[in-house]
């Protein structure tokens, strides 16, 4: 007897929305925003981010390519796959502005009552790091006269 390895849909919308709402929502990046810098209509990530429906394979990449990369780590473990990186080539100023975005984002919503507290703070963390990485990234690819 085979195993099945079909992908059930509704699984796959439930895991892109929850994997979009790390990302995008109040004090993170807005739909608004993800729309220009994906091309997407906003109409068409608000049913994404809802789990309406599965994004088509373009919009998953455009996804992909403007989100952090833990956003496609949640989506790909459906598949059972991990271990996602960005590869250097794909280093640009408009990710590290919207990972510096969401880091200064998560700080400000955290900081609105004066102080960090243990519930935000790896929220805070998280995306800090994230910013970090980004930035780093995008340095290293201008020093070897790439971007």
């Amino acid at each position: 007897m085979s195993e099945n390895w079909t992908i059930n849909t509704d699984a796959l919308k439930q895991s892109i929305s929850t994997a979009l709402n790390m990302f995008v929502g109040p004090g993170r990046m807005s739909r608004e925003e993800l729309s220009r810098w994906t091309g997407i209509d906003t109409r068409t990530i608000k049913a994404h981010h809802l789990g309406e429906t599965v994004p088509s394979v373009a919009a998953l990449f455009s996804y992909f390519r403007v989100l952090p990369v833990a956003f496609a780590e949640h989506v790909l473990a459906q598949a059972g796959l991990g271990g996602v990186h960005r590869l250097e080539q794909t280093a640009n100023a408009n990710h590290v502005m919207a990972e510096l975005g969401e880091g200064i984002a998560a700080l400000g919503h955290a900081m609105a009552d004066g102080h960090i507290d243990h519930q935000e703070r790896p929220g805070v963390i998280r995306e800090l790091r994230e910013a970090a990485a980004a930035a780093e990234e995008l340095a290293a690819s201008l020093e070897r006269g790439r971007t």
